[in-house]
């Protein structure tokens, strides 16, 4: 039997090119960088996972202090491009891990609350960055149930988080009944598929997260992009482009 993934969440014609990337990323497999240098010591929160057929190591969260990767770089980039929009505004960032990202949108935004699943990154949230000035709010919660989300907010940030939920399409449903807009991104599979992340577990191109988005109430979205190599969140989208980001505009209800 072949240990070679199914990608059960792309779709069909979308399988054949990530079973392609695969085969050539394991014949590569003794050429590629191990990780290790891209991560610090280890911390709970980050959630270290071994992609045993590749030889990858692999942080879920991206911790300040704990992680010494040029990803972070990337991250703060995201989220230094949604401070414009979240400016005096009421802000929900969605899966904020251990904090950081809300902290940043806390400094412009009249409000800003962080959600997340896991309880261990929201007690490390609250204990690092809650007694700071206005001070943003953590909360445990899950993004596919809109009973545990704010009732309302202006804004909502979701950065580097669908990719990691089967349900991703109920989150984008659920953040529509609270905000009218969404900042989001994903990351391209080609870049970081299930095939190289073993937390990741949706496998979509961009064309599809478009799809869903509108499914979900889209009204508009805008699409930028992010390099491998670069912070700078920049207009328009393309398949190739390893980070996806898209500002969506939600149908009033």
């Amino acid at each position: 039997m072949s240990s070679r993934p199914r990608f059960p969440s792309a779709p069909a014609w979308y399988r054949p090119l990530l079973q392609l990337e695969d085969q050539v990323l394991l014949r590569l497999r003794d050429r590629l960088p191990t990780q290790a240098h891209l991560h610090g010591d280890d911390e709970a929160t980050a959630d270290y996972a071994e992609n045993e057929r590749l030889g990858i190591r692999s942080a879920e969260r991206i911790v300040p202090g704990a992680n010494a990767s040029p990803y972070m770089v990337q991250h703060v980039g995201r989220y230094l491009w949604a401070m414009d929009a979240a400016r005096g505004k009421h802000v929900i960032d969605l899966g904020c891990g251990d904090g950081y990202g809300t902290f940043l949108l806390s400094w412009v935004a009249a409000s800003a609350v962080g959600i997340d699943l896991s309880a261990s990154a929201i007690t490390a949230a609250r204990e690092q960055y809650s007694g700071h000035h206005a001070g943003p709010q953590y909360r445990e919660g899950d993004l596919t149930k809109a009973d545990q989300l704010p009732g309302s907010a202006d804004l909502a940030t979701c950065f580097e988080v669908l990719e990691h939920v089967p349900q991703a399409q109920l989150v984008l449903e659920t953040a529509a009944q609270r905000v009218p807009r969404l900042l989001m991104s994903v990351p391209n599979p080609l870049a970081g598929g299930s095939h190289i992340n073993p937390h990741h577990v949706v496998d979509w191109p961009l064309s599809k997260w478009k799809r869903v988005a509108r499914s979900a109430g889209a009204e508009s979205i805008t699409a930028h992009h992010q390099s491998l190599r670069g912070y700078r969140v920049q207009r328009r989208a393309a398949p190739w482009h390893a980070f996806w980001l898209l500002d969506i505009r939600f149908s009033p209800r």
